[in-house]
């Protein structure tokens, strides 16, 4: 362990662009040409949603009256078949279970996070799981990983945070955790392997 530097306790992972696919950006994509509004509503309708303060049923609603030829349902369901399980990283998390607590933050409608866990059977994975929109914050707000370390009961040089966005990476480093930029299962455990065999806290911003 290099000198001064904290064990490692806790691992934390994003969840939809890391574990999951990031279904409301493919969503975006494959759609292209009907969406009527700029992506930035699109956006920011995700964000509200994110913030708690769009239900999941109104989230839909208001996607499908910007969209040509969609309704809340065909919205919904499609977002939900845009989905994919990365089972790479599903087993990383198992196999650092035993040793680390494990925590899951993301940005998310907790309606919608709780039938996704549920559904794909990761539940006990998870030591600590937050869903943005039950916090009244987002990522990359500090505040939101400040929760984060007081639910885990760790200090911020005790994590290491593995998200795929650069801006919650590099947050969560000037907060003082070791942060990892997500690019693929393979990268990610190479290099968590190093951050955790040197027990170092030093943080990567990308």
């Amino acid at each position: 362990m290099s000198s001064g530097a904290l064990p490692i306790k806790a691992i934390v992972f994003d969840c939809f662009g890391v574990i999951y696919n990031d279904t409301f950006r493919d969503f975006l994509g494959r759609h292209a040409g009907q969406l009527q509004k700029p992506l930035s509503y699109y956006r920011d309708l995700q964000r509200q949603s994110d913030l708690g303060k769009l239900s999941d049923a109104d989230f839909y609603i208001n996607v499908a009256a910007a969209a040509s030829e969609m309704t809340p349902a065909t919205v919904e369901a499609e977002r939900n078949d845009l989905s994919g399980l990365d089972q790479a990283v599903v087993r990383l998390i198992a196999s650092l279970k035993p040793d680390y607590k494990i925590g899951m933050l993301s940005n998310v409608d907790a309606d919608f996070f709780q039938q996704f866990l549920d559904n794909h059977g990761i539940r006990d994975l998870f030591d600590v799981v937050i869903a943005s929109s039950e916090t009244g914050y987002v990522k990359p707000q500090p505040e939101i990983f400040r929760l984060l370390l007081r639910r885990l009961g760790v200090g911020a040089g005790e994590v290491v945070f593995i998200d795929d966005r650069l801006g919650n990476v590099q947050v969560a480093a000037q907060l003082g955790m070791s942060s990892i930029l997500f690019e693929n299962a393979e990268q990610t455990e190479r290099e968590l392997q190093q951050r955790l065999q040197s027990g170092s806290s030093d943080s990567k911003s990308g």
